[in-house]
């Protein structure tokens, strides 16, 4: 059995949680390996004295998929509700906040989070201005340069990774350990490595801290996630940046 979490010692992933309260019905809006590490962060969280969070995951349709199996609750959601009628059929749910994590069936992720902060939904992660900007290449160049780390959103890659952040209220950042997703033909995962075991330390490094240099360069608070590329030549190029 895993050891309850030590209320003294914050794990980062608490602290990734800190605006949300110690009851609440939590909507899930993603699919696949991420949303099975989060039901796995939210058992532990629920170990927590006086914390209760009920994890409720947001499906197209009514059966059970693969990656929910640990969700206390499915709430079922037409493929084309716009980010508005999501929203209103997660209040219908009893839904207190979100995390928005892959929101495409319902619109950008941009529109979702906008349409959860319309209806005074707490949303785990940063605003809708906050994702649009950093969606935006040129914008996220310019936030490179500002930290010092070399960003090209078209760079070719040999080998793919990804590092998930966390960073408090106070502006502490949290690194964890990289994935490889090498095998990503046209997007779309085929294999994910996590952590990654190949290659040196110092790779595993680079990683996290030029994660983490982009994270705080762009004052971002709450989750975020940062892809970066592996070339031929062996230099390590960050090619996104994913608030939420």
């Amino acid at each position: 059995a895993r050891p309850s979490p030590d209320p003294r010692f914050p794990t980062p992933l608490q602290k990734g949680f800190d605006n949300v309260a110690a009851t609440v019905r939590l909507a899930i809006i993603d699919h696949g390996e991420p949303v099975v590490r989060l039901l796995a962060a939210i058992g532990n969280l629920n170990k927590l004295p006086d914390t209760s969070i009920t994890p409720v995951l947001v499906t197209t349709g009514s059966a059970i998929p693969w990656f929910g199996r640990e969700a206390e609750e499915l709430v079922p959601v037409p493929g084309d509700t716009d980010a508005v009628g999501l929203i209103a059929r997660l209040r219908e749910a009893a839904v207190d906040a979100v995390w928005p994590g892959d929101s495409s069936p319902f619109g950008s992720l941009a529109a979702v989070v906008a349409a959860a902060a319309d209806a005074a939904m707490l949303v785990v992660g940063p605003d809708a201005a906050t994702i649009s900007a950093f969606g935006e290449p040129a914008a996220l160049i310019a936030l490179g340069e500002r930290a010092g780390i070399p960003v090209e959103p078209t760079a070719q890659a040999v080998r793919v990774f990804e590092v998930d952040t966390l960073t408090d209220g106070q502006g502490t950042t949290w690194a964890l350990e990289p994935r490889e997703l090498t095998l990503d033909p046209d997007g779309v995962s085929l294999l994910a490595e996590s952590p990654t075991v190949a290659g040196a330390d110092s790779l595993r490094t680079a990683l996290r801290e030029s994660a983490t240099a982009l994270v705080r360069a762009s004052g971002l608070a709450g989750a975020a996630t940062v892809r970066a590329t592996l070339d031929a030549a062996g230099s390590l190029i960050v090619t996104a940046l994913q608030p939420g």
